[in-house]
């Protein structure tokens, strides 16, 4: 597999984890305004722990895509 391919392949990679993190995201988002009103303080707390990491993972996601749609770019 040449460098090219591996750098397509990694970007599709990421793209589809982004996809995942925002999907996510949403979900979690989601399960909040429509349970709100029975949502206990460890669940808020939990939910707040678990959106802040996946919009990290999120953008860490995106900061890699770019790097290496950067990169594939150079190659061209």
């Amino acid at each position: 597999m040449s460098k090219k391919d591996s750098i397509k392949e990694d970007i599709a990679t990421l793209r589809t984890f982004s996809i995942l993190f925002l999907t996510s995201i949403f979900g979690v988002l989601g399960y909040a305004i429509t349970n709100f009103e029975k949502l206990t303080n460890l669940k808020l707390i939990v939910g707040f722990v678990s959106l802040f990491l996946l919009v990290m993972f999120f953008v860490i996601s995106l900061k890699l895509y770019k790097r290496k749609t950067k990169l594939l770019e150079e190659l061209e």
